[in-house]
């Protein structure tokens, strides 16, 4: 409980400045006794009131006391939305870099406690002052910390990590869900974001929220192998797609290396992407014949093609169900959006 309001606290410096004012020359500043008896109670009501302001009890049992002694691999897995083992892999490669050093004014947050915190506000739809009554920290400290390891994980792990490492795996699993030569399904999804004010009409999407669009290719195993995120919901996936990387990295062979063409019916087909009519057709992105189809071997040809294009649709729901917090409305700016998301994929 304060005794002090912020106010009284104010006035009390202020009479104390004034009165030292009234004394031009310092031999002057030997004050009466009366005088120093008087600052000394100004002094000690400023002292004691700012010290109680913002000084609370916290307590970092939960995490240290509770998890890292008690918890179960089931109970990690709930809250963590992975396991223990995972967890400390991730601690392992951004550790070096999130490390810090005690200081006289506060010791410093461990880096299993930075990526804790960080994997707690991707897997629960919960708040920051939450989280930091939980670890027994300042509120401003889990969504500095998240923002941090997000960052970490989208510039050195994600390109680890996320890539098509084995085209002739991915191709021959396509090939036994009925489509060849396929190295990926394409297609985008909406992430909820809450906009500043003076931006809600280049977030705003055609379904009336905003959000940022994450585009993304997945194997046959529903696992991403390239993902792009940075335009507003407003933009429509096409031109989202021909500003992508993606064009790029497959026209210049940088995608899919060392696959050569497969020859059907005499054609020469190279390695293919699956997606929907909204992109525009290519001869490495495949999209099923629109309009009314009524040929047999159309149909087929859209039967196979919407089986295999089934994988980034399961992604995106277990992306959404694995990392809730992509369910609800980002708190965050802008630059820190893309580095959260790519940290969830």
């Amino acid at each position: 409980m304060v005794e002090y309001s912020v106010v009284g606290c104010v006035q009390a410096l202020t009479a104390l400045q004034n009165r030292k004012r009234k004394w031009k020359y310092p031999e002057d500043l030997e004050y009466p006794e009366a005088s120093k008896e008087d600052d000394w109670a100004v002094l000690t009501k400023l002292g004691s009131s700012i010290c109680m302001a913002w000084a609370h009890e916290s307590s970092l049992d939960w995490w240290e006391q509770i998890i890292l002694t008690t918890w179960n691999d089931q109970q990690w897995l709930e809250t963590f939305q992975m396991t223990r083992e995972m967890f400390y892999h991730i601690i392992s490669i951004l550790g070096p870099h999130i490390v810090r050093r005690d200081t006289n004014m506060c010791w410093a947050i461990l880096p299993d406690k930075r990526v804790a915190m960080a994997i707690m506000k991707l897997a629960t739809p919960t708040s920051l002052r939450y989280i930091a009554n939980q670890f027994g920290l300042a509120p401003c400290t889990p969504g500095l910390a998240t923002c941090e390891v997000c960052q970490m994980l989208k510039d050195m792990a994600a390109n680890k990590f996320i890539h098509l490492a084995n085209p002739k795996q991915v191709i021959d699993g396509f090939n036994a869900k009925g489509f060849l030569n396929c190295v990926g399904a394409l297609d985008s999804i909406h992430i909820p974001v809450l906009y500043t004010s003076g931006r809600g009409r280049s977030f705003t999407n055609r379904k009336g929220f905003a959000s940022v669009i994450l585009q993304a290719v997945v194997d046959h195993r529903s696992w991403f192998t390239n993902f792009f995120t940075r335009w507003a919901g407003s933009v429509h996936d096409m031109h989202m797609f021909r500003n992508s990387p993606l064009p790029g990295l497959v026209e210049k062979e940088h995608y899919t290396p060392r696959v050569h063409k497969t020859v059907i019916a005499g054609v020469g087909i190279p390695p293919v992407i699956l997606k929907d009519a909204a992109y525009p057709l290519k001869s490495w992105l495949m999209k099923p014949y629109g309009g009314n189809v009524t040929d047999p071997q159309k149909l087929v040809f859209n039967y196979c093609l919407s089986s295999c294009r089934m994988a980034i649709g399961c992604a995106f729901g277990q992306l959404k169900g694995q990392w809730r917090a992509l369910m609800c409305q980002l708190e965050l700016e802008p630059e820190n959006i893309m580095a959260f998301v790519v940290a969830a994929c």
